[in-house]
Order: C-alpha cells, then structure tokens, then sequence
C-alpha cells in the first residue's frame, strides 16, 4: 500500500503496523493505521484528537 502524498508517519510497531497523520493544512488532521498485508488502512480516526483519546480510552478503561 502506498502512503497518500504529503502524509507524515508518526509511529512504527514492530515494522508491520504503521500509523501516520494526513497533513492536509488541518491543525488536528485525520490519522490512519495500516497493518502489513491488508489492503487498504484497518482503522481511521477523523483528527488525531479522537485518536489520543481513542488510545487513552483503551489503555485506561473506565476513566
């Protein structure tokens, strides 16, 4: 899978997941997480607010 133009990756896991910001002029762009060997992005989140708290909310459940 190719990363869109312009498109920053913030974060690495063990080489086959890879998490990466659309830099589009937005102040909170949208985040998308690609896993190796699926075809297209498994998750995405619409600014990388929602996915800190998306994060937050599944490390530390109930708060």
């Amino acid at each position: 899978m190719d990363l869109p133009q312009g498109a920053v990756v913030f974060a690495i896991h063990q080489g086959y997941q890879v998490y990466w910001m659309e830099v589009m002029g937005s102040q909170d762009p949208p985040v998308s997480l690609y896993m190796e060997g699926e075809p297209a992005p498994m998750m995405r989140w619409s600014s990388f607010t929602e996915f800190l708290n998306a994060e937050y909310s599944n490390a530390y459940p109930g708060f």
